[in-house]
């Protein structure tokens, strides 16, 4: 026993030595709480990020803040930001991009329906809301730009970010968040009008949660355990959005929003965080490239940043081959392709070459899989789609997944993935609505299996097919239709390359071209190598093609040798300078040097004054040990004492050799060592001090000592467990004096009990007096019919049931009686309703000679207590009642009963119309010995004793006076009310 004690011990001092502490850090939100940054809640509450050994704080918006600042200077470890942080990127600040939560923005502009605000353009002239940041954002400048209008058109207000100001006509437009502003406008039945970017093709992410670049290069690990538990705190808060909701409401609800208001935002930004796609935060490096771009179209001043170095990569796909799948590549070391001849930037054929998207790709496929992909000439794309059926080629490198399609050819997962826009002339309009096309021809590639899709799916529309993109767009040029679908970067290569000053994007749908590799139905091997390849790709190898294939158009202009000559002198004004200032940071680094050695002297004279105190404190701590009528100890990791004070043989007897080497359960009394061990396994397991924890030792002498332990774990300068160190204190007469006084307690309540037992025998005899009668007035009745022969069958048997139900009666009080006197000895669960029955039950004749009303409200709830005793208190403040009521000249006297839930407590009142308590006397009647009846007419176990016992079960008792309504009629009366513990 004594080497599993051992080794027990062991095991929990080294959980202790290999606990961790959290590593504590911090997140800004960019606005106040809501259900916006649910998914950083339930990450914390559910315990994800602790499980990722982060403590995190995180941190509510106040104005003034600057999220971005606080992330790079370090004020905070993360931040959440608009999507205006990648123009801050583009302006050098060392920032990361780690996550988009939410895929498409919410933030939009709203005007009421009732101000005639029909279109864009309206905005002219009127007023509107919105904040600094909001004006310098790409989308809305984009959208206003789309309809010739911008905001020095209108008439700019400060932003107070209440929708009742639109609502009360202070402004005309105002900008907000489609999951929270548009609650209240619903609510309230008011019309609106909504202008959303998105629906004018410029969609830009929301809710970006960054760190700066200091961060990543000195807690990578950290970085990519943060966005892990709070990606996965968002995917619990979407799947269980009452609990995030309740959560919220209860922690996290400073702007009071209600519950509904709340749903309303959940299900709004859900809706946008999987927008056209599956996986939550997740972030499209080309995407994040065409934002910039957009910036840099509206005429916002931006720097050319490295998209790969700017997303952070919490995933890296390698490609990993089968054995089977290499063999086959051994034995098929080329692949015949077929590509659309003319589809840039995507692919063509030029002078009998592969160029275009398409080409990059393939030659990184064909790098990273050892292999040669050979060019099938073809003449257009319904030949190479021909080839591909019947063999000719292998592979179509860029195909869309049609079922037509698939009927011949296996398909991957899309690696291109472009919205399909329209291009129209330049004067046309902006499409607000595919509906708007309806009478309109509409040219799509002949082909193209984005003709059935359109053709499905919009029959009204007047599609027809053209030989290839750059035919429809000619045709738009003339006139003769009036606009060409495709992907946007097809779009854009060909207005740039031949139509521009001709040709605009006027509108975008909600249809994408996904576009993957398709390989011949019957090579099932060749398509799972594909699909791998595919899924190899990093955002960095797709980020650099893209920017290749779709770079803004260069203008050329004359060259301006007067601005070459400024430029030139300006910069060796500038180098020159730079030489200054090398210089002068060299004499300020000289100062700086002396003034660290004067400093380091001044620490070495701090130092040896510290190591004085030290010197003194251990002297002071020696005195202390000497003089401490406790025993100070020492225990190593195994539980054994490396240290016990002189003082110790004073207490136990011992001397401290005799204990050195030995654990305290060796001192222990047997009966409570186990207890004990246990106690101390909790604290160990919950990483706190030993405090208070109390123990029976036997002394050398053999006497029972009692003692009282505290301790604290103490640790070497690599931060491993050496032991605990603490004291013992002699409690032993304290304790002896606490059971003594338990006792005395005990015969108290006996004693109180055999009190009440006048008031219970009176209380029986009462209720015995009824049925006696009977039982004596049926046998002597009978017995007279049975002497006069008169005695019938019938007569006999309605005498004998009087007879046997009156029997029954005494013998249910009998048991009433036997149970109210049995000794509780644990404590149980009972039903709260039939206790407080039983105690009405004891006391029914003394309420029925006093003409007292009871009226019971009682609820059927399971109670953890000692019951019999608690029937006791039941019936003492019953009496106490019919006592008081007695003596008042009263109408109607009433005693009512009643219970109120609170979470998992009971209350239970007990209220009569006697007029209420003194207030001289209301804090003293659970006094011991306190009565207002005299020794004369004091029974029962006193409201002291009733104290005792609720208390005992865990509860408590108070006295008030209250008004309380009967029957429609109030009145005034005392109130004593027991909280109890539901089961």
């Amino acid at each position: 026993m004594i080497i599993l004690r051992n080794i027990f011990i062991f095991l929990l001092f080294f959980t202790i030595a290999n606990a961790k502490d959290l590593q504590k850090i911090s997140l800004q939100l960019q606005w106040k709480h809501q259900f916006e940054f649910a998914g950083y809640y339930m990450a914390k509450e559910k315990g994800f990020y602790k499980k990722a050994n982060l403590d995190v704080d995180i941190k509510e918006f106040d104005f003034g803040i600057n999220v971005t600042d606080d992330v790079i200077k370090g004020k905070s470890t993360y931040g959440v930001n608009y999507p205006s942080i990648i123009l801050e990127r583009s302006k050098q600040k060392e920032i990361i991009l780690l996550s988009a939560i939410l895929q498409s923005s919410p933030h939009a502009l709203v005007s009421l329906r009732s101000s005639n605000i029909k279109s864009i353009k309206d905005f002219k002239d009127k007023r509107i809301m919105i904040g600094n940041d909001a004006v310098e954002t790409a989308a809305f400048k984009a959208m206003l730009k789309s309809e010739n209008i911008n905001f020095k058109d209108m008439k700019l207000l400060p932003n107070s970010f209440n929708i009742h100001d639109l609502i009360n006509g202070k402004t005309d437009v105002t900008s907000i968040f489609t999951s929270n502003e548009l609650f209240i406008l619903e609510k309230e039945n008011i019309a609106y009008d909504i202008w959303h970017p998105k629906d004018y093709g410029f969609s830009l992410y929301e809710d970006l949660l960054f760190t700066s670049e200091k961060e990543l290069e000195s807690n990578p690990k950290r970085v990519k355990a943060f966005v892990e538990a709070s990606l996965k705190g968002w995917k619990y808060a979407f799947n269980n959005i009452d609990e995030t909701i309740n959560l919220i409401l209860k922690k996290y609800n400073t702007q009071n929003k209600t519950k509904e208001a709340l749903e309303y935002e959940a299900k709004i930004l859900k809706e946008l965080a999987y927008e056209e796609t599956n996986k939550i935060g997740a972030i499209d490096k080309s995407k994040i490239q065409r934002i910039l771009d957009l910036y840099s179209l509206m005429g916002i001043p931006t720097n050319t940043i490295d998209v790969y170095d700017f997303v952070y990569d919490i995933t890296k796909n390698d490609l990993i081959l089968s054995k089977n799948e290499k063999e086959y590549l051994k034995n098929n070391p080329s692949f015949k392709i077929c590509i659309d001849p003319n589809w840039m930037p995507y692919e063509k054929i030029e002078n009998g070459k592969h160029i275009g998207i398409s080409s990059n790709y393939m030659e990184i496929f064909a790098k990273k899989l050892n292999i040669k992909f050979e060019l099938v000439d073809t003449t257009s794309w319904k030949q190479s789609k021909l080839f591909a059926k019947n063999g000719t080629c292998d592979i179509l490198p860029l195909s869309s997944n049609s079922e037509s399609r698939k009927e011949f050819m296996n398909i991957t997962s899309a690696y291109i993935k472009e919205p399909l826009v329209l291009a129209t002339k330049l004067k046309r309009g902006f499409i607000e609505n595919i509906k708007e096309l309806e009478g309109k021809k509409i040219g799509i590639t002949s082909g193209y299996t984005l003709i059935e899709k359109l053709k499905k799916k919009y029959p009204w529309l007047d599609i027809v097919e053209t030989k290839d993109i750059s035919t429809g767009l000619e045709m738009v040029s003339k006139g003769e239709i009036y606009g060409q679908i495709d992907a946007i970067s097809t779009i854009n290569y060909y207005i740039q390359e031949f139509f521009w000053g001709e040709i605009k994007v006027s509108g975008r749908f909600d249809e994408y071209y996904k576009l993957g590799m398709a390989s011949n139905k019957d090579k099932i091997i060749l398509h799972n190598i594909l699909e791998k390849t595919v899924n190899s790709l990093s955002d960095k190898e797709k980020n650099d093609i893209y920017q290749q294939w779709n770079r803004p158009r260069e203008i050329i202009e004359e060259v301006n040798y007067n601005l070459i000559i400024q430029v030139i002198i300006f910069f060796v004004i500038l180098i020159l300078f730079i030489i200054y200032r090398q210089n002068l940071l060299k004499i300020n680094n000289q100062k700086l040097k002396n003034a660290i050695d004067e400093k380091t002297r001044e620490l070495q004279k701090v130092n040896r004054k510290l190591e004085k105190q030290v010197t003194d404190r251990t002297s002071q701590l020696n005195d202390f040990i000497s003089a401490t009528t406790d025993f100070i100890w020492e225990v190593d990791v195994n539980g054994r004492y490396t240290f016990v004070s002189d003082s110790v043989e004073n207490i136990l007897g011992f001397k401290p050799n005799e204990m050195i080497g030995k654990t305290p359960f060796d001192f222990m009394k047997k009966s409570n060592s186990g207890n004990v061990l246990l106690e101390f396994a909790k604290t160990i397991e919950e990483k706190s001090i030993i405090t208070n924890l109390e123990n029976w030792n036997i002394s050398k002498d053999g006497k029972d000592i009692c003692l009282l332990t505290n301790g604290v774990p103490f640790f070497n300068d690599a931060g491993e467990l050496i032991g605990y160190r603490g004291t013992d204190k002699d409690i032993t007469k304290e304790r002896n004096i606490e059971d003594e006084l338990k006792n005395k307690e005990l015969i108290l309540l006996e004693q109180s009990k055999m009190a009440s037992l006048g008031e219970m025998l009176e209380s029986i005899a009462h209720q015995w007096r009824q049925p006696l009668s009977v039982i004596t007035t049926a046998a002597s009745g009978t017995k007279m019919q049975n002497e006069l022969n008169v005695l019938s069958d019938e007569s006999l048997n309605t005498n004998l049931n009087l007879i046997v139900k009156s029997a029954k009666h005494l013998s249910t009080t009998i048991d009433d009686f036997r149970n109210f006197y049995k000794k509780d000895v644990d404590v149980k669960y009972f039903d709260l309703k039939k206790s407080v029955q039983s105690a009405l039950d004891l006391v029914s004749s003394k309420l029925y000679n006093r003409s007292i009303k009871v009226e019971t409200n009682v609820s059927d709830i399971t109670i953890l207590g000692f019951e019999n005793e608690l029937i006791q208190v039941f019936m003492n403040i019953i009496n106490n009642s019919i006592d008081v009521l007695e003596e008042k000249v009263i109408e109607k006297k009433v005693i009512k009963i009643e219970t109120i839930t609170e979470d998992e407590e009971i209350v239970l009142y007990f209220m009569d119309n006697g007029g209420g308590i003194e207030e001289s006397i209301i804090d003293k009647i659970f006094d011991h010995k306190f009565t207002t009846k005299g020794d004369k007419n004091g029974t029962g176990i006193g409201l002291y004793m009733s104290k005792l016992i609720v208390e005992k079960s865990k509860g408590t008792i108070e006295a008030s006076n209250i008004q309380f309504i009967y029957k429609g009629k109030s009145y005034k009366g005392a109130c004593f009310s027991i909280l109890l513990k539901e089961k």
